[in-house]
């Protein structure tokens, strides 16, 4: 799947009406969100979001594709946690151990299960992808950082924001 980032230097930017995913009618949003670290002393966070335009069905194989990174970490996580617990008792160490060891089977297992399904949803030569089709990585004043996962949404985005500014679009892993 190739992937293309952009910088776009706009007060405001336009969203083609149009799914950024498949291209089809757009009838719903997706807010794309990015939080940056305001000072070096005292750390405070700022967030920022755009509402991209997408269709039912790609926000159906969306939201199973976030359930299943969520599962995949959260799993990970816990299991992590109860190892690590394991390791500092004597009277349960073993069943922490194997539960650790469940756990992270389980989570696994199922985040797989929901990503199949995921995939199972997508529309076949229309959809970029199981998961976001546009990022947004950072902001610094009016410049924004986007990543776009459909090469023909991106053409869409910059047309419809073809007074910008905007850095030439480059291809990112």
């Amino acid at each position: 799947m190739s992937r293309y980032q952009i910088q776009l230097s706009a007060r405001t930017v336009q969203w083609p009406a149009q799914c950024a995913c498949c291209n089809g009618r757009a009838e719903t949003t997706l807010r794309a969100t990015t939080t940056r670290t305001t000072s070096k002393r005292l750390v405070t966070a700022a967030r920022r979001h755009w509402d991209v335009p997408y269709c039912a069905a790609c926000l159906g194989h969306i939201q199973k594709q976030r359930a299943a990174a969520s599962t995949r970490k959260t799993g990970i996580g816990l299991a992590i946690v109860l190892a690590f617990l394991a390791t500092f008792t004597t009277d349960y160490g073993l069943a922490l151990g194997i539960l650790a060891g469940l756990l992270l089977a389980g989570s696994i297992s199922r985040s797989r299960a929901l990503h199949e399904q995921a995939i199972a949803l997508i529309i076949p030569e229309a959809c970029a992808s199981a998961a976001v089709a546009v990022e947004y990585l950072e902001w610094y004043g009016t410049l924004h950082t986007f990543v776009f996962t459909n090469p023909e949404y991106l053409d869409a985005f910059l047309l419809a924001n073809d007074q910008k500014e905007h850095s030439d679009v480059r291809q990112v892993p």
